[in-house]
This record gives C-alpha cells, sequence and structure tokens, in this order.
C-alpha cells in the first residue's frame, strides 16, 4: 500500500526535479559539499554507537545516504510532507554521487 494518498501525488517527476535542485543548489552552500558533511556525520555517528555499544562501529557517508532516507521515509510514515519525498530522493541523489 502506497504511503501517498492520490491526490497528494505532485506531477511525475516533480519530486526529483526538486530533489534536483535541494542537492545542487543552496544547501550545498549552507552545509558544504555532501561528501565532507555525510562524513563528518558518519564520523561522529559511530563514535557515539561504538560508546553505546561497547563495540567498534564504522559508518560511511554511504551509510550516513541510506539511514537519512530512511529516517525521510520513517516521517512520511507517519505523516504525509512532500518535503520528506523530497529529502528522500535528494539523499538518494547524493548516495549515486557517493
Amino acid at each position: 500500500m502506497s504511503l501517498i494518498k492520490r491526490e497528494d501525488i505532485m506531477t511525475r517527476g516533480k519530486v526529483l526535479d526538486l530533489a534536483k535542485q535541494v542537492i545542487n543548489g543552496d544547501r550545498q552552500d549552507q552545509y558544504g559539499s555532501p561528501e565532507d558533511s555525510f562524513s563528518h556525520i558518519a564520523d561522529y555517528w559511530s563514535v557515539y554507537l561504538s560508546e553505546r555499544e561497547s563495540t567498534h562501529i564504522v559508518l560511511s557517508a554511504n551509510d550516513i545516504c541510506a539511514m537519512m532516507t530512511l529516517f525521510k521515509i520513517a516521517r512520511e510514515a507517519n505523516q504525509h510532507k512532500a518535503d520528506n519525498l523530497v529529502d528522500a530522493a535528494g539523499y538518494i541523489g547524493i548516495w549515486g554521487d557517493l
């Protein structure tokens, strides 16, 4: 069963068009390159999880893309918002670049 109601669907491809604008526009200017940003997040989350689980855990920038995509899917499952879909598509687009 789809998470999105038929009346909430944007025109075909609109989510992807918006995601391309987001990942190639102001966000990169605000947060730096996704490669650098996601690598930093991976480092921080690896330390946190390693300490919490008392074992050595190493996450990669690719893991962060996957986890952030899942985060947006979980939010979408709770409540439909177009930005959940746009952000999820953006994370997948970045993942493809990494």
